[in-house]
């Protein structure tokens, strides 16, 4: 399990606008999926959504900003390493978080398969553990749970 160091986000802007555009639209995440013979890569949520819960690494889509280079932010701020997108998996509509945040809104998440190629893993402000898992832990926020084990059962 890997604890630090920790790495603090820059984000584009402060939670409430974070919280008053989404509330209004919904917003594109990007998640990766990164598996290894040691297991499934999570990170502990440290945040005020889904603390608590083990997910896939992820962050949402910014203006102007192509999904690669989304994929690649998350993995250096969130992980502290360098990947390659290998395929798009599929989505995942977390439409309960409306209900779940507060009239919040939804989001959209976009999941790619992706392997690490360099780097040394190291938490964030977002996640500071991050663990390979060979059996998903109950904690997991289950929609990643669900989508997990249907695609590794499709690509087995």
């Amino acid at each position: 399990m890997i604890k630090k160091p920790i790495k603090k986000i820059k984000y584009p802007f402060s939670y409430s606008e974070f919280k008053k555009i989404y509330s209004k639209v919904p917003r594109i995440g990007i998640e990766l999926l990164i598996k290894t013979p040691n297991g499934v890569l999570l990170t502990l949520r440290k945040t005020r959504d889904w603390n608590g819960m083990w997910h896939l690494p992820g962050s949402t889509l910014y203006h102007s900003e192509s999904i690669l280079s989304c994929i690649n932010r998350v993995a250096r701020d969130e992980l502290g390493v360098k990947v390659k997108m290998k395929k798009f998996l599929g989505y995942i509509e977390y439409l309960s978080e409306e209900k779940r945040e507060k009239n919040f809104g939804t989001t959209v998440g976009l999941l790619f398969m992706c392997s690490i190629v360099s780097g040394k893993l190291r938490g964030s402000d977002q996640a500071e553990e991050i663990k390979f898992f060979k059996q998903l832990p109950k904690n997991t926020i289950s929609k990643h749970q669900s989508f997990i084990k249907n695609t590794l059962s499709k690509n087995s």
